[in-house]
C-alpha cells in the first residue's frame, strides 16, 4: 500500500506516515459505517447525546495531545493549536443543550389538507462524508463530524493528506470514546481517495477547501446526486471609515490577517481604508506588525508560524513578486525566511491597484494590501465586486451607520469593529456566498443539514378531496374554495348572497 509522509512544516523532520487508501477500502469503510450507522440512527436522540459525553471526556483529556500533534503537524501557534480543541468542545456543549430544541418534530395544519394530520420529522440522511483541510484539521473535520452523529449518522472523514496524522487520530478519539464500532471512519489519502469517497455511495459530502477543487468536487457530486455542503474560501476585506479608531482598527486587522500565518479562509487579505486616515492607519498597521515574532510553534511566544505546505509558500512568493513588478511597495516583510522550515513574515504592501493577484486571488498567507478609497461607498463596491463572499468587516466608531453599511456587504458574515467573530460560536452557523461556497457548518443550521426532514400523515376526519371519480360537483366544490380562501370580500359576500339566493 502507498503511504503519504508527513512532515513537520517548520523544520521538514519526518512525524509519521499514513496509508493512502484505495476506491476498494473506501467502498468497505463507507459500507462499514452503513453497517454502524443502522442501530445508531434508531436509537433515541437522548441516547446518542449520553454515548457523546465520553467524546467530550476523551477531548478534555486529549486536549494536550491534539494541541501538540496540531502544532507539530499543521504548524500553528500553541494558542491557536488549543483554540481548534475548544471550539469543538464548545459545539459538543452546545448540541447537548439544544439539539432537542433543533431536531424536535413539528406538526404543521395546512388549510387544503384538514382532513389529515401532518407532522415533519427529522430523518437521518445516513453516511456524511467530509473532506476536510488542512489548515484547521480538526476544527473543520469534526465540526461537521459531530453535527452528523447528534444527527444520528455515520461518518468517513477523508482528512487532508497534509495532516493525515490528525485525522488518525481523530478517528483514534472516536475509539477511546467507545463509540460503536465502524460509526467514524478515517480514509486517508490523496485527491484520489476523496473523490473514491464521493463515488462510494455515501448520503451527503461536506468539503472544505479552495475553490478550484470544490468546482471539481461539485461536478463529481452531481454526477451521484450527492447533496453538498462547501465552504471555499474567501478573499476577505477590511474597511476601514475615516471616524475609526485607528488603534482598535490596526490591532483587529493584524490578528484577523495574521492568524494561522494568514492560513485561514476567514483571514482579512484586502484592507480599504479612507484618504483621510490612510497614512495614519498604515503607519500603526506597520508598527505593530513590525513587532510580531516569526518561528516554529514550538516557542509559544511565537505569533506567526509556519507555512504548512510548500505550494502554499510559492503562491505568497508569487504574489508578492507579480505586485512588485506592476509598482506595489513593501513597507514591511516581502520574502520568506531562509529555512529550515517554511516561514514568511508579516508583509504590508501600498500602492496596489485591483489587476495585481494579491488584491483578486486567495492568498492564504500573511500579506496585507492596502489600498486608498475616496469613501466608504467606494470600499463597498470593491469589496463586493469579489467573486468570494466569505466574510468582511467595518469599522468605524458609528455604531449606527456602521450596521447599515454591514447588510449591503454581500457576504455570509459582516462584523463591525471586529472580524470573523462568528467563527468560534457554536450557535452559529458558518458558510458563505457566491464563490465561498454554499450550505453551513456549525449552529442550528449546520445540524438541520444532516437530516431529511420527512413529512408523514394520516387520516383525522376521513375523506379525500381530490380523489376519482371526477365530477360536476367536485369542479364547482373546488371553485368555491377558490373563492372562499383566495378571493376579496366583495368575491365572498357575492357567493354568500348566491348560497342565500339558491337556499
Amino acid at each position: 500500500m502507498s503511504e503519504l509522509i508527513s512532515r513537520n512544516p517548520a523544520n521538514g523532520e519526518e512525524l509519521g506516515r499514513a496509508p493512502i487508501y484505495t476506491p476498494e477500502q473506501v467502498r468497505a469503510a463507507v459500507q462499514a459505517a452503513r453497517g454502524a450507522q443502522t442501530g445508531w440512527g434508531q436509537a433515541s436522540l437522548r441516547q446518542r447525546l449520553q454515548e457523546l459525553k465520553r467524546l467530550s471526556r476523551v477531548l478534555v483529556e486529549q486536549a494536550d495531545a491534539i494541541a501538540r500533534l496540531i502544532a507539530v503537524e499543521q504548524g500553528k501557534n500553541q494558542i491557536e493549536a488549543y483554540g481548534e480543541v475548544m471550539t469543538v468542545l464548545e459545539l459538543l456543549h452546545f448540541y447537548q443543550r439544544n439539539a432537542a430544541r433543533i431536531l424536535r418534530p413539528r406538526s404543521v395544519s395546512p388549510r387544503l389538507g384538514a382532513l389529515r394530520s401532518h407532522r415533519i420529522i427529522p430523518r437521518p440522511r445516513g453516511v456524511v462524508g467530509v473532506i476536510s483541510p488542512w489548515n484547521y484539521p480538526v476544527t473543520l473535520s469534526m465540526e461537521p463530524l459531530i453535527a452528523a452523529l447528534v444527527a444520528g449518522n455515520a461518518v468517513v472523514l477523508k482528512p487532508s493528506e497534509y495532516t493525515s496524522l490528525i485525522g488518525l487520530k481523530i478517528g483514534e478519539l472516536a475509539r477511546r470514546a467507545e463509540l460503536p464500532d465502524g460509526l467514524v471512519q478515517v480514509v486517508t489519502g490523496d485527491a484520489s481517495t476523496g473523490q473514491a469517497l464521493i463515488a462510494a455511495g455515501i448520503d451527503k459530502l461536506v468539503f472544505t477547501g479552495s475553490v478550484a477543487n470544490g468546482r471539481k468536487v461539485a461536478a463529481l457530486a452531481g454526477e451521484y446526486l450527492v447533496p453538498l455542503t462547501l465552504e471555499l474560501g474567501g478573499k476577505d476585506a477590511a474597511i476601514v471609515l475615516a471616524d475609526a479608531d485607528l488603534e482598535q482598527a490596526a490591532e483587529g486587522i493584524l490578528w484577523g490577517a495574521l492568524l494561522n500565518a494568514g492560513q485561514a479562509c476567514l483571514a482579512v487579505e484586502r484592507i480599504y481604508v479612507e484618504q483621510a486616515v490612510a497614512e495614519a492607519f498604515i503607519q500603526k498597521l506597520t508598527e505593530k506588525a513590525a513587532r510580531l515574532r516569526v518561528g516554529p510553534s514550538t516557542d509559544p511566544n511565537h505569533d506567526v508560524c509556519a507555512i504548512t505546505t510548500e505550494a502554499q509558500q510559492n503562491i505568497l512568493k508569487q504574489q508578492v513578486m507579480e505586485a512588485r513588478a506592476k509598482g506595489a511597495q513593501v513597507l514591511l516583510g516581502g520574502d520568506p525566511l531562509p529555512g529550515p522550515g517554511r516561514f514568511f513574515p508579516p508583509t504590508i504592501l501600498v500602492n496596489v491597484n485591483d489587476e495585481m493577484s494579491v488584491m483578486r486571488e486567495e492568498t492564504f498567507g500573511p500579506i496585507l494590501p492596502v489600498r486608498v478609497v475616496r469613501d466608504a461607498e467606494e470600499a463597498i463596491r470593491l469589496t463586493n465586486a469579489s467573486p468570494y463572499g466569505l466574510t468582511a468587516s467595518l469599522w468605524t466608531r458609528d455604531l449606527r451607520r456602521g450596521r447599515q453599511l454591514l447588510t449591503r456587504l454581500e457576504v455570509g458574515d459582516a462584523a463591525l469593529n471586529d472580524h470573523g467573530t462568528s467563527s468560534g460560536h457554536a450557535e452559529i452557523g458558518w458558510g458563505g456566498c457566491k464563490a465561498s461556497g454554499y450550505g453551513k457548518t456549525r449552529g442550528e443550521e449546520g445540524l438541520r443539514e444532516m437530516v431529511i426532514w420527512q413529512h408523514i400523515s394520516w387520516p383525522r376526519l376521513g375523506g379525500q378531496l381530490m380523489g376519482f371519480p371526477y365530477s360536476a360537483k367536485k369542479v364547482n366544490l373546488v371553485r368555491t374554495l377558490i373563492k372562499v380562501l383566495f378571493g376579496n370580500w366583495q368575491e365572498r359576500l357575492s357567493l354568500f348572497r348566491s348560497r342565500e339566493r339558491k337556499g
